[in-house]
């Protein structure tokens, strides 16, 4: 989610403790609609209105969490995150490789209300997290000459549902209204503070479609209104942007349950 571009090129719940304040999953009655089946996003096709088409194919383990994501390019390539967990069930460590080039890396500690980005041994980011597991700020840091020094922070605010509605990035505002479609990660078992890090890359966003899936964005001024078609249980599987059929996301489904 590079802030000052956060849906620019638009792209991108209610969360229940886990085990820890890091680690969370939707509820039964709110996931399956008293009874519905649950699913949870297994790919992801970009369509860019041309021959070029993204491919990203998601996996996850026994808990539903995500471990893997590859992505297969029509012209670039692949490129591949894999995440690791403690036996809490916090993400401690994630890595992007493209082309089986050396992977970017990201590693995490945690502490009662904040989880430390690190970037090999230098911090790169903090995030102060509530109980809830929803990231309440995010602070951005770099190194020069051995000295750590503060780049930015963005900080967000929820609704009463948990869902995500703004993101305040000092001289950037982004603000979000949602459907009353089952978000697309409704079942994902990952909490918020999680999806954001992620989002840092525009193409991860959709991980912060939780109970309901973003339908309206103003950033810093600019308006633009999110469509979806839903399969029969009510999640997305077709997402346009400004009814513009050159950019399309397409999402295929695993069921859980």
């Amino acid at each position: 989610m590079k802030l000052k571009t956060f849906f620019k090129s638009l792209a991108f719940g209610t969360l229940i403790l886990f085990s820890t304040i890091f680690v969370a999953c939707s509820s039964d009655d709110e996931s399956n609609g008293g009874g519905d089946k649950v699913f949870v996003p297994s790919k992801l096709v970009i369509d860019r209105g041309t021959d070029y088409e993204e491919i990203w194919t998601i996996s996850y383990d026994s808990q539903w969490r995500v471990t893997t994501i590859a992505a297969k390019y029509a012209e670039e390539g692949t490129k591949t995150l894999t995440f690791e967990y403690n036996s809490d069930g916090q993400m401690t460590k994630w890595s992007s490789s493209r082309n089986e080039e050396s992977p970017y890396v990201r590693t995490y500690t945690f502490k009662t209300d904040s989880v430390i980005e690190w970037n090999g041994s230098y911090r790169v980011g903090a995030l102060a997290v509530n109980s809830k597991g929803l990231a309440t700020s995010y602070s951005h840091y770099y190194t020069s000459g051995g000295t750590t020094y503060l780049r930015s922070t963005e900080t967000f605010s929820y609704d009463s549902s948990d869902r995500l509605i703004q993101i305040d990035d000092e001289d950037w505002m982004t603000d979000f209204i949602y459907d009353n479609n089952k978000g697309v990660c409704l079942n994902v078992n990952m909490p918020m503070w999680q999806a954001i890090v992620l989002s840092d890359d525009d193409v991860y966003d959709y991980f912060l479609y939780r109970k309901n899936n973003m339908s309206k964005v103003t950033d810093n001024g600019d308006v633009s209104t999110i469509s979806y078609d839903v399969n029969e249980y009510g999640y997305p599987v077709k997402r346009t942007i400004d009814e513009d059929e050159d950019y399309v996301w397409e999402f295929e489904y695993t069921e859980v349950k």
